[in-house]
């Protein structure tokens, strides 16, 4: 059996343990300060120094009352009954004890605000995920509002109680979020003025330890994956700082940014669908234009083509034995061939040689970036086709 010391002294950094055994090639210590993945918080990670060796902790997992460390290099099988000295990677333990309660205070909020409960969460160092029931923005952004003032200027009080089942189904039954679990010991997770839910994880004494939080992606309206902590710090620095970078760009204050962008990139979608169409329509007319014949193989170029799927979805309208080269952008080529005797992708593989860069692609459809542009591609389709038939 192993005594869990995280749940007494969460911010303790350091200990010494004892090897009590070996199990599936980790070590098993009489009493520990590292977590076990369990629930949703990944565990944490640190040093052991066995007999005046650093061994890092690499994962640690829970069977039933043993916690397994899994280290490396892997311990030999004559340190049963030594003594360890133990670092925890604190800054990573620091980082899961916001990031877990910070999830507490998030569900508490939704479900008492909108009646929205918390299906799943998953707790990184500085990053959580929530799965919730569906949710509208509106309600989000509410919440999210509320909490970072939790998490910044409202300095509530986080606290764990240790009970058997009848005290804490007697104190906290109508409190608490969900049921009293029945079991014989219950550490029930109070966050003042805000939330009580059983929990066997790690946490920080108050909220405003967890600092402002910043939502980093919304799936179907019922999943939230956020930064906070350090991560959300930096995070916010570099979208702030881009966000001026595009609003000068714009010639707008932060204030406008917002409409100003969404009202430009409607116009920039408008656009791209326009060059779609016009895209279409050029190569509707591209077959009625004269290509080169190069031996049978009529031979089109287009400088600076509007749309590159357009384009390839309408090569078929120049039949056999064509190739169509599209400059895409500085030295960037579309190569498209429905002739056997110019594939595509070996036609790139000799510009290339030739050229130098490099590309790829398969026999009706390449591309190849090249160093130097040809001065003449009908040149070189000429040299390919000899090349070709004197090793054939």
């Amino acid at each position: 059996m192993t005594i869990p010391l995280y749940w007494e002294k969460p911010y303790k950094k350091q200990f010494t343990g004892k090897i009590i055994a070996i199990k599936k090639g980790a070590i098993i210590l009489d009493k520990t300060l590292f977590y076990a993945t369990a629930g949703n918080q990944i565990h944490d990670t640190g040093t052991l120094t066995i007999n005046g060796k650093y061994h890092k902790v690499i994962n640690v997992e829970k069977e039933n009352e043993e916690i397994l460390h899994f280290i490396h290099p892997p311990p030999s099988n004559n340190c049963i009954g030594q003594k360890v000295k133990a670092n925890l990677d604190w800054e990573r333990r620091y980082a899961i004890m916001k990031a877990h309660t910070s999830q507490h205070i998030f569900s508490a909020v939704m479900l008492q605000q909108h009646n929205v409960t918390t299906n799943h969460a998953n707790i990184k160092p500085d990053e959580v995920t929530i799965e919730f029931e569906p949710f509208t923005q509106q309600q989000l952004e509410s919440v999210v509002k509320e909490i970072n003032i939790l998490y910044t200027s409202q300095n509530r009080k986080i606290i764990s109680h240790t009970l058997d089942y009848n005290t804490a189904q007697q104190r906290y039954a109508n409190k608490i979020r969900g049921k009293v679990p029945k079991m014989e010991s219950i550490r029930i997770l109070e966050v003042e003025g805000v939330d009580y839910n059983t929990c066997g994880g790690t946490h920080v004494r108050t909220t405003t330890e967890i600092g402002p939080i910043i939502i980093i992606k919304i799936n179907r309206n019922c999943e939230v994956t956020y930064f906070c902590g350090k991560k959300a710090i930096e995070h916010v620095s570099l979208i702030n700082f881009g966000a001026i970078t595009v609003s000068q760009k714009l010639a707008c204050s932060m204030d406008d940014f917002e409409q100003i962008f969404t009202n430009k990139f409607e116009k920039f979608i408008i656009s791209a669908k326009n060059e779609t169409k016009l895209g279409y329509r050029v190569m509707e007319l591209l077959p009625f234009s004269p290509g080169i014949d190069i031996e049978g193989i009529i031979y089109r170029y287009l400088e600076d083509p509007i749309n590159k799927k357009a384009i390839m979805n309408g090569f078929e309208l120049l039949g056999q034995n064509a190739i169509l080269i599209a400059k895409l952008e500085d030295n960037l080529y579309l190569i498209l061939s429905s002739s056997t005797r110019v594939p595509s992708n070996e036609f790139v593989n000799h510009l290339c040689g030739k050229f130098g860069g490099k590309g790829g692609g398969n026999s009706h459809n390449a591309q190849g970036k090249l160093e130097t542009e040809p001065h003449d591609f009908r040149n070189e389709i000429v040299d390919f086709i000899k090349n070709k038939t004197n090793h054939g």
